[in-house]
């Protein structure tokens, strides 16, 4: 069981949620049976839920992520 965590959900994240959803041979390679996002802010209009801040995220045993911050100021 691995739960891929998506680092940033602007509209950089939100292009990465979908294009890992269109992938469906990644997220079997991967073994990807959830997603969910890391930010800092309260971003709206989501596919997944936020489940921590960047700096409060405590790894989880099977968590992989993936970098999607497009403005990194």
């Amino acid at each position: 069981m691995t739960r891929l965590l998506i680092v940033g959900a602007g509209g950089f994240g939100r292009e990465m949620y979908q294009a890992v959803m269109a992938t469906p041979s990644f997220r079997e390679r991967h073994g990807i049976t959830s997603i969910a996002y890391l930010d800092d802010g309260t971003p709206t209009l989501l596919q997944a839920p936020i489940v921590a801040t960047i700096d409060g995220y405590a790894k989880q045993a099977g968590d992989i992520g993936l970098c999607a911050i497009g403005s990194p100021q």
